[in-house]
């Protein structure tokens, strides 16, 4: 992690605290802290130390002004966002989605959950998205929890995951998908070159929500 004050650059690394020197998200709080999210967990910066916080499993789902939403894209077994409220880290569950039986007798690229989380959106409305390995997308709205899933576009002809949603955008009333075709091949070493990239948009009202579970 390099810092520039519009002077000079300072770097951070394990040495001085962070969980890892691979760096996914880089947040600030309300208050001026600073966040890291690694790969090997998610880190507070108050100006003088970095702290490490402390997940904690939970089904706390809420949306709250100020809260801090993480993902952390590489690590095993992961399974949802994190939220932080200034004091806790939820560690929370994205609900099972109504393909995972289907998709799992399939094939898919067994290295990465696919609820395993890229990218975090908050929408105008205050909405969450998380856009997943496979899955495709989930929002909450603050009382439940909708899936946006097309199967053409998460499994690949010849087995395996063959995309995920790597950014989730708002332009102009519509909500745009960049996702990243064939980036998964189950017949050679080539898995994490991106050959070309699909843009999916519409309006959010007309999403194809698939799963609705309430908190």
């Amino acid at each position: 992690m390099f810092y520039y004050d519009g002077i000079q650059i300072t770097q951070f690394t394990k040495q001085d605290g962070l969980c890892s020197n691979r760096i996914r998200q880089i947040l600030e709080d309300e208050s001026g802290n600073i966040y890291f999210s690694t790969l090997e967990g998610i880190n507070k910066y108050d100006g003088n130390v970095i702290s490490k916080l402390m997940p904690v499993e939970s089904n706390e789902w809420k949306l709250q002004k100020g809260d801090l939403w993480f993902y952390m894209i590489g690590k095993s077994d992961e399974y949802g966002p994190y939220r932080y409220d200034g004091k806790t880290l939820h560690h929370l569950r994205l609900p099972k989605h109504k393909p995972h039986d289907d998709l799992y007798s399939e094939g898919i690229n067994s290295f990465f959950s696919p609820y395993e989380v890229y990218c975090i959106y908050r929408d105008r409305s205050g909405a969450m998205w998380f856009g997943t390995s496979v899955f495709g997308a989930c929002r909450y709205n603050g009382h439940s929890l909708q899936w946006i899933y097309e199967k053409d576009l998460s499994i690949a002809p010849n087995g395996g995951a063959s995309v995920f949603v790597q950014s989730l955008k708002i332009v102009k009333g519509f909500f745009g998908f960049v996702i990243p075709n064939n980036i998964f091949n189950s017949r050679s070493l080539q898995a994490n070159k991106m050959v070309c990239y699909s843009i999916l948009k519409c309006k959010a009202s007309e999403m194809p929500m698939i799963l609705e579970e309430k908190i």
